[in-house]
């Protein structure tokens, strides 16, 4: 897998390259697009601080958004194509500007909220070089409502919520802007809409299924096979460290039980279970959460599983969420009846005397304190790992 993404751009290099684009074409070309236009001194002026404005606005979502390596670059291409539609619209290529919803599409793929910002930028530009044509704004935002329906299924609600909020402050700014510009309101504000509305949804039904078979379902069959006991990285730690692999596996199966009544993420403690030691391939213990992260960046693993493990090993002081909790504590568990089985000559040890004390030391952790867990998740914990007695003689 890390094979075939060699020659993608990576999340971190198209993150830097559009926070450097964005506003060197963004304000230079506003500021450009409006001298050829001859607008006045004031006029440019206004326009570039406008501008200048919108992309800062573009980049702060932008900023703290998560890419994954097979969208990267989809990200890239749909920002720099959004704008250049937004600047070549007021050149007599007013047609051009529908072509921008698939750009902001791409947008939403990273988040609600980045498509939001993506949105607002495209059409604030079109705006400042088309007085004329405000009603490009208000239809292209129209469609990016039925883009965010496309999409929001996709991400967490309240990033959705925070991009309809976008969404209601333009519409005031649109019609902000009629009210300052002395502009009435006509017929057309009703018809192009509706007309730009159909030409998007068109485009986009069109480059949907691409997007949805290059990025959204390369990436969910990649996240499926991360966690499944056949990934490779899973069958080199079989081969070569049966210990670890057994208790990574052990842990799975109790994890696997506990997070669906838990309401935690399956796939996420999975992963946490299955790699938060898979450092051991690259040596010793020493240093196993630096090795351990190591590898699962360099296969581009899922943000989720690579958070996880930062939660598992405290990094920068990060909050243990209920998943990496709970693998903290049933992967204790589980190394404590084996250290009993190794040190006692393969004897059986009396789970629950393991569990207890496991237990006890766990609700008097600080960081099991603090984290995500209740005092039911807790419970829930304890009844399970206790009620499981037959399962621990295949420890043996």
């Amino acid at each position: 897998m890390a094979d075939k993404k060699k020659n993608a751009l990576s999340p971190d290099a198209a993150k830097i390259l559009l926070l450097l684009l964005i506003p060197v074409i963004g304000i230079g070309g506003t500021a450009s697009v409006s001298i050829i236009k001859g607008f006045s001194l004031r006029e440019i002026l206004l326009n570039t601080a406008i501008s200048a404005a919108l992309c800062i606005v573009a980049e702060i979502p932008l900023k703290y958004a998560t890419f994954e390596e097979e969208g990267s670059g989809w990200i890239v291409l749909g920002y720099l194509s959004g704008l250049a539609m937004s600047l070549l619209s007021a050149l007599g290529l007013e047609f051009l500007f529908p072509l921008a919803a698939p750009a902001v599409m791409i947008a939403f793929l990273s988040e609600p909220f980045n498509g939001a910002a993506a949105l607002i930028l495209f059409t604030g530009i079109s705006f400042l070089v088309l007085y004329e044509s405000s009603v490009y704004f208000f239809y292209v935002l129209i469609s990016g409502f039925v883009l965010l329906v496309l999409f929001a299924g996709q991400k967490n609600i309240l990033k959705v919520t925070a991009a309809l909020t976008f969404f209601s402050v333009s519409i005031v700014t649109f019609f902000s802007c009629f009210f300052l510009m002395g502009l009435d309101l006509s017929p057309e504000l009703v018809v192009f809409p509706l007309v730009g509305m159909f030409l998007n949804l068109l485009i986009v039904s069109i480059i949907r299924p691409k997007l949805i078979e290059n990025v959204i379902l390369r990436k969910e069959i990649f996240y499926r096979r991360v966690i499944d006991t056949e990934y490779e990285l899973l069958q080199t730690l079989k081969s070569e460290n049966r210990r670890e692999y057994d208790i990574a596996i052990h842990t799975a199966h109790f994890c696997d039980m506990l997070t669906e009544k838990m309401n935690a993420d399956r796939r996420k403690c999975l992963g946490i279970c299955y790699y938060n030691s898979i450092g051991v391939l690259r040596g010793s213990r020493d240093n196993i959460s630096v090795k351990s992260l190591s590898m699962v960046r360099e296969r581009d693993f899922p943000p989720d599983i690579i958070e996880g493990l930062k939660e598992y090993y405290a990094m920068n002081n990060l909050r243990l969420s209920k998943e990496s909790a709970l693998v903290l504590i049933i992967r204790r568990v589980i190394s404590d009846i084996y250290l009993f089985i190794d040190s006692n000559g393969g004897k059986r040890p009396v789970y629950n005397n393991i569990i207890t004390t496991v237990m006890r030391e766990m609700t008097g952790n600080p960081r099991i304190l603090k984290s995500e867990l209740s005092l039911n998740d807790l419970n829930l914990i304890s009844e399970k790992l206790r009620g499981e007695a037959l399962y621990y003689d295949f420890l043996l």
